[in-house]
């Protein structure tokens, strides 16, 4: 069941009570393929931590994607490591450890003349239901002229893309693995329709909010 509750400022904030029967009837398939395309600069490394703590909500398969040839000082991050660090895994243990708590790696190393076209030729062969990127985000002149490769790569997909902001902490802490998602909110319009925006912000309220969680639809407008 959904709630609803008008506010001054032209937005409404969503209270959801969902039943087991209602739940399957409201909710599309969860992501089972996750694509993190990486620079192994600290950035991705935020972006890592949403993209395993959405993997191991799913028990999804995580692909880490890197794009040019990997030099000696490079390396993939470890995701063992992190499962460690975040209490999931004991220390030293093994990679089939990792498929036991329900989470799938694959680490790929990617070519092609840009960043987005190399991610693009990978989507074209292999099934992908949800970018996690990092993002630099530009502003003002340069996100005209320079628009960040994250937004080129999304635009070029069309496959649902959560971005990482470089200068924000995001909802999944890199040290701890804890997760803190208070509140969601979804610009709406008559056009287009907002109702998988919705679902997918209900969703993420279901699987990493709590019950002070809260999902505001945004209108601007009369």
């Amino acid at each position: 069941m959904v709630k609803s509750r008008r506010r001054d400022d032209n937005s409404e904030t969503i209270g959801v009570l969902m039943t087991e029967s209602n739940e399957q009837n409201f909710f599309s398939s969860p992501a089972k393929h996750i694509l993190h395309p990486t620079d192994f600069s600290p950035e991705s490394q935020r972006a890592l931590a949403h993209a395993l703590r959405l993997a191991l909500l799913n028990r999804a398969q995580l692909i880490m994607l890197h794009v040019g040839k990997i030099s000696e000082e490079e390396d993939f991050p470890s995701v063992r490591a992190l499962l460690q660090r975040w209490g999931l895994l004991e220390p030293g243990a093994s990679r089939s450890e990792v498929a036991k708590i329900g989470v799938g790696i694959k680490k790929i190393e990617a070519y092609g003349p840009t960043v987005a076209g190399a991610i693009a030729n990978y989507l074209q062969r292999e099934s992908v239901d949800l970018l996690v990127m990092a993002t630099h985000g530009r502003h003002g002149l340069s996100s005209w002229f320079n628009p960040s490769k994250a937004e080129e790569t999304a635009r070029r997909t069309k496959v649902p893309t959560l971005f990482v902001p470089a200068d924000c902490r995001g909802c999944v802490s890199l040290e701890s693995g804890h997760v803190s998602m208070r509140r969601i909110i979804v610009p709406v319009d008559h056009e287009p329709s907002a109702e998988e925006s919705v679902e997918r912000g209900l969703r993420a309220l279901r699987g990493l909010g709590d019950d002070a969680s809260k999902l505001t639809l945004l209108y601007v407008g009369k």
